[in-house]
């Protein structure tokens, strides 16, 4: 019997686990034909961002991509589609569990995070280090050797990209789930989005519930507006 995956976000834990599944393989289609070096997928909360991004890295990634997790979902049979699966270096790194009190605290939190990503990839990428620039290796050594600067760290995902790039001959492809919002820094911009069908343009809207949300997290900067859809035509009305 099927089980529901509460609080469950792992793709390859769901699948192998026989959890119940929504399929939205379709996704992988969709990002493989739009052709754009970046790709902004925006859901409300519990929507499922986490769970999408999960499985465009077990689908793309040449090191934890597994074509088996697939084969009973629609994205299976579209042979042209699966040649993809497996094939890309990537970069996975989410911030949804960056929840500290302090800037100095946060911006330790996002070093570690990209601590561990190098460490992921730095068999693969010690291979390749007699043939590299050697300003290259000199940043990559700082921050494996965990001696690397702030400017170092703003430059890394670059680095990396860039060395995966070389490993494995094939674009790398760098997934980052959620964003990051300091909530004891009052003076951070907070945005409040809400989407409405035309249906529910004159209906009163829930921003008001959010800001208050908001405030009590400590933001005083809060952005809020309403983007309205018909399917041909958008608006945005600033709360």
């Amino acid at each position: 019997m099927k089980k529901i995956p509460i609080g469950k976000s792992d793709f390859k834990s769901i699948i192998d686990n026989n959890f119940y599944y929504i399929d939205k393989s379709e996704l992988i289609t969709e990002v493989i034909n739009s052709n754009a070096d970046i790709i902004l997928l925006p859901r409300p909360r519990r929507f499922g961002k986490t769970l999408n991004l999960s499985m465009l890295n077990y689908f793309f990634s040449i090191e934890e991509g597994e074509e088996n997790l697939f084969k009973d979902l629609n994205i299976y049979n579209n042979r042209e589609i699966m040649n993809h699966c497996s094939k890309y270096p990537i970069i996975y790194i989410t911030f949804k569990d960056v929840k500290e009190n302090s800037f100095e605290q946060t911006l330790e939190s996002i070093k570690f995070l990209i601590d561990k990503e190098f460490s992921k990839h730095q068999k693969k990428i010690d291979t390749i280090l007699n043939i590299i620039e050697i300003a290259d290796k000199k940043h990559y050594q700082r921050i494996i050797n965990q001696e690397a600067s702030e400017v170092d760290y703003k430059k890394a995902f670059k680095l990396l990209s860039k060395l995966l790039t070389l490993t494995y001959n094939q674009k790398c492809i760098v997934l980052i789930d959620d964003i990051l919002l300091h909530k004891k820094d009052k003076n951070r911009l907070a945005i409040v989005m809400e989407l409405k069908t035309i249906d529910e343009f004159e209906e009163e809207t829930k921003e008001k519930k959010y800001i208050s949300l908001v405030k009590k997290r400590g933001y005083n900067n809060i952005l809020a507006f309403g983007v309205v859809f018909d399917g041909k035509r958008v608006w945005v009305r600033e709360v």
